[in-house]
């Protein structure tokens, strides 16, 4: 009889896939760990498959975990190559915040260790706090930061800024040419000084096989926002293309003449997320830079917008149907009205339902994308057989609850499990279906 033995590799990494991506229920689980850790106890085959993606990651807070004792032991074992659960490592997550003690030896030289012993290292995710930083040894940042570019497999670099106060540190970053994933994060009382901005375009451009681009913005009203032409002043003067796939900006001003003038690295752009554009006009740019890639044949996988009234919006959306992705969030009362909330349902959900996996709508509440919806709607919806989530707001009276739900599960058909948490209540309830997962919260 054929056992877990006998299944080829390829299946059984599949099968391990599976457990990590397959949609987590709501108010359970957060992540796929705790499915993971059941998984390996199935068999030993299987928990040699599972156990690389479970040591695949470690976190490190400076000063706090692990411990200096730990920290020096790690090193030894490192040093004698005694094989540890850091063999599999290839998400180093280290957070800089807080000074809690004066010796910063111990984590420094913890990370010596990981970067010169372990070729596995693919992603490093950068969490500081730059009036901290400000704390610790001269040489130690600048130090750290070259140790990071010398990875040889490093494909993935995220930073994340937090703080309160303007510390006056920029970014001494280093060229790092075999970059595939450059993500900022900027989470601040104060807007990013000027020349921090042209420190991450250069490094940017230094990045000569960059697939995915991120800058999230996160700071209050009223200060001087980021602008795209400042992220991509850099990458301007580049004699070669750029072959970007994914493009997300937050907080960021994206005027669509400064997109067209960089469009030649947006010619294989599958995915592009455009949020809180703080500048009045961030409808009609949205609205031209779709139209710009339209006529351009660059056709998304994966959208996410929130200034969506101007009607090249939904023009674009509807003049394909590949679109895999789409999220919607709706914030401003130009784009909260029936007549675009039908748009939408007869272009572009119409358009978009042989190939739509996964549809978030996050409207506010009360607002007209969370009314409940049509027959028609409902049938529409019923087309979209490829569809596997779905996260919407939908707010309706408690008496018509149960309504709503056995309407949506009636035109599922063999649509999957319909989860969905009632606003007034903080329990999870399950509506039985099929395969796979709607997720609607009420």
């Amino acid at each position: 009889m054929p056992t877990f033995k006998d299944l080829p590799s390829e299946l059984l990494e599949e099968i391990v896939d599976f457990a990590i991506h397959f949609p987590l229920p709501p108010l359970e689980e957060r992540t796929p760990v705790p499915r993971l850790k059941r998984l390996r106890l199935v068999s030993r085959r299987i928990n040699e498959a599972v156990s690389p993606r479970l040591a695949a990651r470690f976190r490190i807070w400076a000063f706090a975990r692990p411990r200096s004792a730990q920290c020096n032991e790690i090193c030894m074992d490192l040093a004698a190559g005694v094989p540890t659960f850091l063999q599999h490592l290839t998400v180093l997550n280290i957070h800089m915040m807080e000074v809690l003690v004066l010796d910063v030896r111990p984590w420094s030289n913890l990370l010596e260790s990981l970067f010169s012993t372990l070729p596995t290292i693919r992603a490093v995710r950068w969490t500081h706090k730059p009036t901290e930083l400000k704390k610790y040894p001269e040489a130690f940042v600048p130090g750290f930061l070259r140790s990071v570019s010398s990875l040889q497999n490093l494909s993935e670099l995220s930073i994340s800024v937090q703080d309160n106060a303007d510390s006056g540190l920029t970014f001494p970053l280093e060229p790092m040419p075999r970059l595939r994933t450059f993500r900022v994060s900027w989470d601040n009382s104060y807007s990013p000084l000027p020349q921090i901005v042209s420190r991450i375009s250069q490094v940017m451009a230094n990045c000569i096989q960059l697939k995915n681009f991120s800058f999230i913005a996160d700071y209050p009203s009223g200060l001087t926002p980021v602008t795209f032409a400042q992220l991509f002043e850099a990458v301007h003067s580049l004699s070669n293309d750029m072959m970007l796939r994914s493009l997300n900006l937050r907080g960021v001003i994206v005027r669509a003449n400064e997109f067209k003038q960089h469009l030649r690295h947006f010619r294989c752009l599958s995915q592009l997320h455009m949020r809180y554009d703080p500048s009045p006009c961030a409808a009609m740019n949205s609205g031209e830079i779709l139209h710009i890639l339209e006529e351009s044949k660059i056709f998304l996988m994966d959208v996410a917008m929130d200034a969506i009234h101007h009607p090249g919006v939904f023009g674009y959306l509807s003049s394909y149907s590949t679109l895999e992705r789409l999220e919607l969030q709706p914030r401003d009362q130009l784009d909260d009205s029936p007549h675009i909330v039908n748009t939408f349902f007869t272009s572009v959900l119409a358009a978009q339902s042989p190939s739509l996996r996964r549809l978030t709508i996050a409207g506010y509440q009360w607002s007209h994308w969370g009314a409940p919806l049509s027959s028609r709607q409902l049938a529409l919806l019923q087309k979209c057989q490829s569809l596997e989530c779905i996260y919407c707001l939908v707010s309706v009276p408690d008496d018509d609850n149960q309504y709503e739900l056995e309407a949506l599960d009636r035109n599922a058909g063999s649509k999957p499990p319909l989860y969905y948490q009632n606003s007034n209540t903080s329990n999870a309830h399950q509506l039985p279906m099929s395969r796979k997962h709607y997720w609607i919260i009420l």
